[in-house]
C-alpha cells in the first residue's frame, strides 16, 4: 500500500451510499446532507493523497488543486443543506460551483454534438447531389 491517504479516501467514497442510509433511518438526517459531507471528507484526502505518489510535479499539483476545488464545493453544497435560507452559499455552492462547470461541460458536447450533425448533413446533400440519373429511369 502506497498512501494510507488515499485508502481512507477510497473507503470514504465507497461507503457514502451506506452512511446517508444509516443517518437518514436512525438520526433522521438527510441523505443528500450525508453525501454532500462524505465527498468533501473523500475529495480532501484524496488532495493530500496525491502527494504520496511519485508523479511529475505539475500533475501532482494540478490533481490536488482538482480534488481541493471539489472538496469545497460538496462543503458548500452540505453546509447550504444545512442552511437552507442562506440564499449566498446556495448560490455560491450549486450555481457558480456546482451546476455552472457541469453546465458548460454540456454546452461543450451539445455544440460538439451539433457540429456532427451539421457535417452529416453536409455529406448527406453532397452524396444526394452527386448521384446522376441514368437516362430512362
Amino acid at each position: 500500500m502506497r498512501s494510507l491517504r488515499g485508502l481512507l479516501a477510497a473507503c470514504a467514497f465507497l461507503s457514502i451510499i451506506p452512511l446517508a442510509l444509516v443517518a437518514s433511518l436512525l438520526f433522521d438526517v438527510e441523505a443528500e446532507i450525508t453525501v454532500h459531507f462524505v465527498a468533501a471528507v473523500g475529495f480532501a484526502l484524496l488532495a493530500l493523497a496525491v502527494f504520496d505518489f511519485e508523479a511529475p510535479v505539475w500533475l501532482t499539483w494540478a490533481a490536488c488543486v482538482a480534488a481541493t476545488v471539489s472538496a469545497a464545493t460538496y462543503l458548500l453544497q452540505g453546509l447550504s443543506n444545512l442552511a437552507p435560507n442562506n440564499e449566498a452559499i446556495q448560490y455560491v455552492a450549486f450555481q457558480v460551483l456546482g451546476h455552472g462547470v457541469l453546465n458548460i461541460e454540456r454546452r461543450d458536447k451539445r455544440e460538439r454534438a451539433q457540429d456532427c450533425v451539421g457535417d452529416f448533413h453536409s455529406w448527406d446533400r453532397r452524396a444526394r447531389g452527386s448521384r446522376t440519373r441514368r437516362p430512362g429511369r
